[in-house]
Parts: structure tokens; C-alpha cells; sequence
């Protein structure tokens, strides 16, 4: 079977020779009776592999700007499966594991959001596209992934044409302190057996009646396979200045404030964004991407094709 990547426009994709072979070796299959394809692959960066989740038309070329989710702490590019689902009837759509994550490689050092967007910048560059190939990506992230989309922005204007950010964990000063410290260390569990017993039982008390189980169970095991040094990322969002970062942003960029401890963070790092909207839903809680991923995958399209 051809791969949906040989068979999408070369003028869009302009994929490398090394990432087009890889790609090419890779079984695509639909889910269900769902008309996507499928498929996972691996992309070289300056610190090691990392594993992307890819989404797209089954039956067609899509002709619409690609668009990559960057995941919030601590779980993967799959994070993003239902929502992922939704966007990918017009659009491939890349969820990458970010260093440390999922299938992607381990960092050896506490890496600053800088290195995040960074590898994902390899990533990009490897399959083609920014200035003189096939031009840019529209980018979402959450949460963490707020941060690592917008330095991408802010590092390499040519890889990003839009961008969505919900729920950014824009804090500064004491609160930032307050965040980084509540935040930004290991989690009891590797000390504490008991810890996993006490993880799960918030987990299901939280998300319980909207996320099935067996969807917490999978999410829980993602965090628990990011490891101990999962709290890095968190040094990486609550050391980032993102007073300073984010009025540097060039692409046009939608802000979503839903309702939570993000809220409002989220409208004052909207204010700081040059080409910034903002749209607030405060009556939509978390789970965000699995209780209301139809509504962010609504907002995100009619933004992304305006």
C-alpha cells in the first residue's frame, strides 16, 4: 500500500528523501469506519528521535495548512486522539511526543522550553517545510504545549503561519515561584507506592464521568511511562519568561480561555500577543481535549481556514 505521504502534494510537503523512505515503510490502516489513515513514524533531531502520531484524509489529498499539537504534561502525542480524529478530515495533522514523552527520546539534561522547541523545529525542517519548501504550519499546544508552540513561533517565524493556544500557564512573579515550586519536582510515586493508588482515585474522581475508563487507564499510563524526570517540563513552563517571549510572537495567534485556574492567565497572555484574539468559554472545563475536544476542534477550523 502507497503511503498517504508519497501520495499528498510534493509542492506542500517537499519531504526529505530519508523521511519520505521511513514514512513509505509504514502500514496505513483506518480506524474503524473512520475515513483517515493512520501511522507513526520516527524523525532524527540534534538530541535523538522523536515519535510523531499521524493523522489525515484517507480518501484524499489534503490541500489545507498541516497542523501540529504539542501536548501538555506529562503524556504524549496521543493525548490529542479525539480531537486529532476531528481535525484530520481536511488536514494531516502531526501530534508529536515531545523530548521525554511517549516514544520520543530522553533528554540528558533538564532541558529549557527553548530545547523543546527546538527539536520540534528539526522535526519540521526534516519534513520539508519553512522558508523555500513547503512553507509553514499552522501549530496548537496546551498547556505545556502552549509555551513550546509559541517559542517555535517566536525562534522560527517561517516554520508557524497561525497559531492556537488553550490554556496557557502564563504566570509571573510570585505566583510563577509559587507554581514552580508546587510543580517543578518528582512526583511521590517513585518513593511512595501508595502514590499510585491516590493518582488514580483523582484521576477518576475528576474525569471519571466524562472519560472512559479504559481512556483514563491509557492516559494514566502514559503518565507513569514518562518517568521520573516528568517534573522537567515543569521547570521548563514555570521558568519561562513569557512576558518577554510572547510579545516577540509574529504569526496571527487565537488565545482560548476556558474555565479553570487557566482562565485568566490565559486572557493576560493574550494581551501580550501583538496579532493575539482571544474567545473565552468559562462554562467549559477540563478535561479540555476529551470532554470538549468537538468544540476546540470547531473553534480551531473555523480560526485556522478564516
Amino acid at each position: 500500500m502507497k503511503s498517504i505521504v508519497t501520495q499528498m502534494n510534493r509542492r506542500q510537503l517537499m519531504l526529505g528523501a530519508s523521511a519520505l523512505a521511513m514514512t513509505s515503510m509504514l502500514p496505513l490502516t483506518a480506524r474503524g469506519d473512520s475515513p483517515l489513515r493512520w501511522w507513526k513514524a520516527y524523525w532524527n533531531t540534534r538530541g535523538g528521535q522523536i515519535h510523531v502520531h499521524n493523522a489525515a484524509p484517507d480518501s484524499a489529498i489534503p490541500q489545507k495548512t498541516p497542523l501540529v499539537c504539542f501536548h501538555p504534561s506529562a503524556y504524549s502525542g496521543a493525548f490529542f486522539a479525539e480531537y486529532q480524529a476531528l481535525m484530520a478530515r481536511d488536514r494531516w495533522v502531526l501530534c508529536p511526543d515531545t523530548p521525554g514523552f511517549g516514544e520520543s527520546y530522553q533528554p540528558k539534561k533538564i532541558p529549557r522550553m527553548s530545547d523543546y522547541a527546538l527539536a520540534m523545529a528539526d522535526v519540521l525542517d526534516g519534513l520539508g517545510f519553512g522558508d523555500g519548501a513547503a512553507g509553514p504550519v499552522d501549530a496548537l499546544g496546551f498547556h505545556t504545549g502552549c509555551f513550546i508552540a509559541a517559542e517555535l513561533a517566536v525562534q522560527r517565524p517561517d516554520l508557524v503561519r497561525r497559531l492556537v493556544l488553550p490554556g496557557i500557564p502564563f504566570h509571573v512573579g510570585e505566583e510563577r515561584q509559587a507554581q514552580y515550586k508546587k510543580n517543578a519536582k518528582p512526583k511521590p510515586l517513585y518513593e511512595d507506592p501508595a502514590e499510585l493508588g491516590r493518582m488514580w482515585q483523582q484521576r477518576w474522581q475528576h474525569q471519571g464521568p466524562v472519560v472512559t475508563l479504559p481512556r483514563l487507564v491509557q492516559l494514566l499510563g502514559e503518565e507513569l511511562g514518562s518517568g521520573p524526570n516528568a517534573w522537567w517540563a515543569y521547570d521548563a513552563v514555570f521558568k519561562y519568561r513569557g512576558e518577554e517571549q510572547l510579545p516577540k510572537i509574529k504569526a496571527p495567534t487565537l488565545a482560548i480561555a476556558t474555565g479553570g485556574d487557566l482562565f485568566e492567565p490565559t486572557r493576560a497572555a493574550a494581551e501580550l500577543i501583538p496579532n493575539g484574539t482571544l474567545e473565552t468559554y468559562p462554562d467549559r472545563h477540563a478535561p479540555l481535549f476529551h470532554q470538549h475536544y468537538e468544540l476546540m476542534a470547531e473553534v480551531t477550523r473555523r480560526y485556522l481556514d478564516a
